[in-house]
């Protein structure tokens, strides 16, 4: 036995409070401030949606087609579409915004039926189908979405991916 621990728990035998087997022991407030940080951590993670556009963004009734800061891969059919607004009252006018996502191959899917999240003042979230595409196609990755509103907004910032 190494001679610093027998003199430390003062042999085998001897049983030793965890505080004193050369562990780290945090205070209490200390732990639940850690647990705090790693946990939130984890949400703020799985919570939000990856970047796909920066703005601003002016959205009426023409459509418009922004493209995405880098093709992103679909791994299901159904999707989220988030929207960031500068201005919090036009956030109100999500559900207005019109939405079809279009793939690196040309094809164009609309977001069926989408309801709404709303996550805070000035963000909303539409989340709603995409058709399914034909069974022989590899899985679909989009570069680009089309937008049209039926009230002029500006957005910020728009986020979203498949969701599992």
């Amino acid at each position: 036995m190494d001679a610093r621990l027998k003199k430390r728990t003062g042999g085998p035998d001897r049983k030793v409070a965890p505080d004193q087997a050369g562990g780290v022991v945090l205070p209490p407030a200390a732990f639940r401030a850690l647990v705090a940080l790693v946990v939130g951590s984890f949400f703020a993670a799985c919570g939000r949606p990856p970047h796909l556009a920066n703005g601003p963004i002016d959205l009426a009734d023409e459509s418009s087609v922004v493209r995405f800061a880098q093709p992103v891969a679909s791994s299901g059919p159904r999707w989220e579409i988030c929207f960031e607004f500068d201005l919090p009252r036009e956030s109100h006018r999500a559900a207005g915004i019109h939405v079809a996502l279009l793939s690196t191959t040309g094809r164009r899917d609309e977001l069926g039926d989408p309801g709404l999240d709303r996550r805070g003042e000035a963000v909303v979230c539409q989340i709603g189908q995409l058709p399914a595409a034909p069974e022989p196609e590899p899985p679909t990755s989009y570069e680009a979405v089309e937008l049209r509103s039926d009230a002029s907004v500006r957005v910020r910032a728009i986020r979203g991916g498949s969701l599992q």
